[in-house]
């Protein structure tokens, strides 16, 4: 679980790189994430991720109001919920977006 929760962390500190990211996947890198939950509940914002990051059956949902273009290639049944524009997915399975099946 990537979390912005700090009652999730045994100090209350958490960790955002590059200010409010989750976590910094750069474009062109290959990274799978399999069965993750990226559960943002602060000012923390999804991945932004490039078309070789690969997401297996994993659930995002961000609370912060700012909006985020994800990308990547979705395995699997894969859910979103925040503010975000995805960006050239590539869907090998389900991939549902504030509810709503992308096609």
């Amino acid at each position: 679980m990537f979390t912005d929760d700090p009652q999730s962390s045994p100090t209350g500190e958490v960790f955002l790189q590059g200010g409010n990211s989750i976590a910094i996947v750069p474009p062109d890198s290959t990274v799978s994430f399999d069965r993750c939950q990226f559960r943002l509940v602060g000012k923390g914002l999804l991945p932004a991720g490039g078309p070789r990051v690969v997401y297996q059956d994993c659930s995002f949902s961000q609370r912060s109001p700012v909006q985020v273009a994800v990308r990547g290639t979705y395995t699997g049944t894969d859910s979103i919920v925040g503010n975000v524009i995805v960006r050239d997915p590539l869907i090998r399975g389900q991939l549902t977006v504030n509810g709503a099946i992308v096609p």
